[in-house]
Parts: structure tokens; sequence; C-alpha cells
């Protein structure tokens, strides 16, 4: 098994590291793609990828200079375009491996047309986005982000948008939409702040919530009910403007919403008018419409939401475990033939 590994913010190392323990490293060949000096190039191209398509980005060419005549049955990847013409170009691979939930940049269906599997690797940064998703919720009911704000400016401020106190989350309602892998966590996370836990997910049944301590609900109930409402759930055409006008207008006007999954699931017109006319109290955003956000966005002039760079699931830990966990994958689907985590 000859394995092609293509760096950038999961790097070299960390690859060669993370297939050590099941693939000999003779068979291993890691290069380094000219695609991005930083991180967030690397994710403003993947959003465009998501927008426009692979094309713009194909990297056969630079792949197949910098890995010469090396010929490998299997790509593993992070954020590198995995095109149709780079599957072509290199006839013998029979598996491309992504150290990533999602599989934006590889064109699947071409994949499947040539009998290519295409593994993911989701959970891989879960337990960073959950716990960022619950320093977001303590950070919005406590005024942390705000209160350091104010004091950098020379203000000893007592008084907030929400009131002139800070909340507790001792008895609240969180309400998670989406009851993956880091929806689990957060509810695990959360069981400590004696919190009451409600749940939407379509995909999960309500047996498997109770047993977490999770209470079912549709939608529309969760964001009647919930205090803080955090969403986790996978950007789909299904999903795109999850939460509109409808969906904000429910939640109560004490009420925070959190986003560390992705823009499109919330209409932005909508959470920016919702916001500015304080019809909820509150929100947390990690993730938006276009990445880098322009210093002159309309969230930026309101008091009542912390915007955040896409940070929550990029920690140290979370790009180590990638290639571990891609590797541990691969291993027991070509040692047992696990499907797991096969996409296509």
């Amino acid at each position: 098994m000859r394995i092609l590994g293509i760096a950038d913010i999961v790097t070299k190392e960390m690859i060669e590291s993370g297939f050590n323990e099941h693939f000999p490293a003779s068979n291993l060949q890691v290069i380094e793609l000219d695609l991005a000096d930083s991180a967030v190039e690397l994710q403003k191209i993947n959003r465009q990828i998501e927008k426009e398509g692979l094309d713009p980005f194909d990297c056969t060419e630079q792949i197949s200079r910098k890995i010469g005549n090396f010929q490998p049955d299997l790509i593993a990847a992070h954020f590198a375009p995995i095109t149709e013409e780079c599957l072509q170009h290199h006839e013998g691979i029979k598996t491309v491996g992504l150290m990533r939930g999602g599989y934006e940049n590889v064109e699947v269906e071409a994949a499947s047309k040539r009998d290519i599997d295409v593994m993911h690797t989701p959970g891989r940064n879960a337990n960073a986005v959950a716990e960022y998703a619950v320093g977001m919720m303590l950070g919005e009911l406590k005024n942390i982000s705000r209160g350091h704000r104010a004091l950098k400016r020379g203000e000893w401020r007592r008084r907030y948008p929400a009131g002139d106190l800070g909340r507790e989350l001792f008895s609240r309602k969180v309400g998670i939409v989406g009851f993956g892998n880091i929806g689990r966590l957060i509810a695990e996370r959360l069981s400590g702040f004696e919190v009451e836990l409600l749940a939407h997910d379509p995909f999960v049944e309500k047996e498997e919530m109770r047993e977490l301590g999770v209470t079912k609900v549709d939608l529309d109930e969760l964001l009647r009910e919930s205090d803080v409402v955090s969403l986790h759930v996978r950007l789909n055409e299904e999903t795109r403007g999850l939460i509109g006008k409808e969906e904000l207008n429910l939640m109560s006007s004490d009420a925070y919403l959190i986003n560390t999954a992705r823009a499109g699931l919330i209409e932005e017109e909508a959470l920016y008018q919702t916001l500015k006319n304080r019809e909820i109290a509150g929100a947390a955003i990690d993730v938006f419409w276009q990445e880098p956000l322009d210093i002159n966005h309309p969230f930026t002039n309101l008091d009542n939401v912390t915007l955040t760079p896409h940070l929550a699931g990029f920690t140290e830990e979370a790009l180590e475990n990638s290639p571990k966990m891609l590797a541990a994958q691969l291993f027991n689907y070509l040692k047992n033939g696990d499907r797991t985590y096969i996409v296509n």
C-alpha cells in the first residue's frame, strides 16, 4: 500500500507520526502543495470550493511534479483539492482518505465512477468544537468578551445589552441542534452545570438521547423553550437557511444563539435584524458568510454579538489527531473491510 500524504496546516510531521503505527514509513511519501500561505487562506479556498467547485484549484500538475515516479494507491489529504483530473492522472489510486469531516474538496462522483472509495474522519475536531461552544455560551451569559473590550477602552462597564447583571448557566435549558459527535460531547460537557438538555436531530432516536439525559424535541419547540441554542448541523441543501426570521421569532427575548458549525445554516440578514432590534439577548458566531469578516460588516457594529475568526475546530490536538484517526480507520477498512467512514 503506497500512500501519498498531502500536508498543509496538518503538517508533514503530523502525517508521518499519525500513520507510523499502522503503515510502514517506506510506503509513505508526504508532500506540501503551494496552495495557500495560511490557515485563513486555506479556509477561504475551502469556502470557494463549496460555492464554485474544484476546477479553479486543480493541483494535478503540481502533485505530479512533487511526487515524481511515486505511484500512490491511496491519497491522504486535508484541504487539498482532489479533482477528477487528478484521479484520472494517477490511475492506481484506490482510496482517497480525508483528515476532516467534510469532503467538499473531493469530486466524489468522479471517484465513484472509477471505483475509488472516499473516506472522511467525522469527529476529528469534535472535542475542540464542543469545548469552544460551551465557552461561547459562558462568554455570552456572563459578558466576558464585552467586559474585556470595555476595559481595553478604559471603561469600567457594568451595564450590558441583556441587563445589568450576568446570568448563570445553572438550571437553564440548552437546545442542541444536531446530535452527532459534537452535539453528544456538548451534552456530556454540560452535564456538570445541571442544565436541562433538549436536542433536535431527525436521525437520532429519542431513546438514544434519553440515555444521555437529553430530551428529543422538534426544532420549533427547541427554539421556543431554550435559553441557549447551539447549532451543530452539517450544511447541505436541506439545512441551508435552517434558522431564518420565522425561526428566530420563536426564540425568547432572553435567549442566546451560538453558531460554531456553518454560517449558511442561518439567514444572515434575519439574524442581523433580530440582534439589532434586541429580539433575542445575544449571539456568538465563529463562522461567517464571507471569510475573513470585513471590518465594516454590520455585525461588527452590534454590541450583543460575540464574533471570533473561525477558531472552534482549530486546536493543536485536533490537527495532530486527524492523521491518527484516518490511519486507524484506513487500517480497519483494509484489514476488516469496515466501510463505516466511506462516503460513496
